[in-house]
């Protein structure tokens, strides 16, 4: 539990995803990286869906955001999706960051995100003003060492993904602290949903 009147926390709230999930994405990090480009990947055990990045935070706000995910929780039950796509951003052909979607069929994903951004504006925490696009982050590009490699790889068949749904149970506001040797991502709070 953070400690009042100490620095602000790098904060996040997310959905942590099943061990399976992270294994499978882990994998395809893998066939990926054979690519030789050179990316930054995340680690398998960071490998989660972002809702809010919230950045630098005040340790005294933190039980408020506590509460906003205890109400959330109580409303929202777990989500069915299924791994999507595999992508990049700002396009295929030039990756910047390389990421997996999700398909929702039932919207109940966005619904989630859409509640979590009106409960924190009521709060007073900055609202986001780009529409939530459900995106697993597997890597960043750091430089144009085989990028077309990477881009061609990011194409093959062999990576698509597998259709089989998976349950969203869960809402987490994370402290996120940057070393040298990457994100350190700690639990503050999980709730469950439903």
């Amino acid at each position: 539990m953070p400690v009042p009147g100490t620095a602000p926390l790098r904060l996040f709230i997310a959905v942590d995803l099943p061990a399976a999930v992270r294994v499978r994405l882990s994998r395809l990090q893998e066939e990926l990286r054979a690519s030789g480009a050179d990316v930054k990947w995340v680690e398998p055990e960071n490998i989660h869906l972002t809702l809010k990045f919230l950045g630098d935070t005040p340790n005294s706000r933190v039980p408020d955001l506590e509460n906003i995910l205890e109400s959330l929780a109580q409303r929202r039950s777990a989500i069915p999706v299924n791994l999507d796509k595999l992508d990049g951003f700002p396009s295929l052909s030039a990756p910047r960051v390389i990421w997996v979607g999700l398909r929702d069929a039932l919207g109940s994903l966005k619904k989630t995100a859409q509640a979590l951004e009106d409960d924190l504006d009521l709060r007073g925490f900055p609202k986001e003003h780009r529409p939530f696009q459900a995106h697993i982050t597997l890597g960043r590009v750091r430089s144009d060492r085989n990028r077309l490699a990477l881009s061609q790889k990011l194409r093959e068949p062999k990576n698509l993904l597998p259709p089989d749904e998976f349950l969203l149970d869960n809402i987490t506001l994370f402290e996120s602290r940057l070393t040298l040797a990457g994100a350190i991502h700690s639990v503050i709070r999980r709730v469950a949903l439903g």
